[in-house]
């Protein structure tokens, strides 16, 4: 193992561990450690362990040396999720953002957007959906606890750690359910296949900034018989925006509301084909 060549290599050279720590400059107390058998180096120590002793690292470590290193990157990796997820809650509960989420407008907008959502749409008969934009997450949970047991469900986000700690509440969550998180631009994202329904909601649209070219890619991503589920908030959006996002699309707007309710405007429609 690792401490019983570390040390014999040191003896063989005459060294004591102080004057070994010396040469790599590590303290003696890590030189004691290492050949207790009590930790392995980091990869800048153990390059220089060996160039001093003319050593592979190949050599220098055997199976169980790696079987430590596995899973003390195993422990960190724990502890990165860990904060993760701790980071995440923290930023949608702290006290800008937990006082909005748990607001009454905040609880009004939710109910308005579901209601909307749950009446213009055969939502069990889904066999996939896309939804771009996955911000704290809280949509994506409603869809994929919420869709039958056949659907899949793909999340979009351009942002990588909001797709890792979304993958980590779910995994934290044990949600079993059907879903593939996806790190990409939408415009970049190539899909596998054509869906049942794709999901834009809160400010998804106006985060990516190419309103029109948004749209054109979403409906791009639609089956035959494919629907668009749209919503935002927004006092500046109009209907005839969104019209012209569509024109010639062969998409027309099904059922647009534009609600107003605690100073703000909130979005609603359905994108469907002529």
């Amino acid at each position: 193992m690792f401490k019983d060549k570390l040390k014999h290599l040191r003896e063989s050279a005459g060294l004591t561990q102080k004057e070994l720590a010396e040469k790599i400059y590590v303290s003696r107390s890590a030189i004691n450690k290492w050949e207790l058998g009590n930790g392995i180096p980091s990869d800048v120590n153990l390059d220089a362990i060996c160039k001093l002793f003319n050593v592979s690292e190949e050599w220098l470590l055997d199976r169980n040396d790696l079987k430590i290193i596995a899973e003390k990157i195993e422990k960190l990796l724990s502890q990165k999720e860990k904060d993760y997820i701790l980071e995440y809650y923290s930023e949608f509960n702290n006290e800008e953002c937990g006082k909005w989420n748990t607001s009454l407008k905040a609880k009004w907008y939710d109910y308005k957007i579901t209601e909307y959502f749950e009446e213009n749409f055969n939502f069990k008969e889904f066999k996939t959906i896309c939804n771009i934009g996955i911000g704290p997450g809280h949509w994506d949970r409603y869809l994929s606890y919420h869709m039958n047991d056949e659907c899949k469900l793909i999340s979009i986000d351009i942002d990588s750690d909001i797709t890792e700690t979304f993958r980590l509440c779910l995994e934290n969550e044990q949600n079993k359910r059907n879903i593939e998180i996806v790190n990409s631009d939408i415009f970049d994202y190539i899909p596998s296949h054509k869906f049942d329904i794709i999901t834009m909601i809160g400010s998804t649209v106006k985060e990516i900034g190419l309103y029109k070219e948004t749209f054109k890619k979403a409906i791009s991503m639609l089956n035959d018989n494919g629907e668009l589920f749209y919503s935002s908030v927004t006092k500046e959006e109009t209907k005839d925006l969104l019209l012209s996002a569509i024109n010639d699309t062969g998409y027309v707007v099904n059922n647009y509301q534009r609600l107003e309710k605690y100073g703000k405007v909130l979005i609603l429609a359905k994108i469907m084909k002529e």
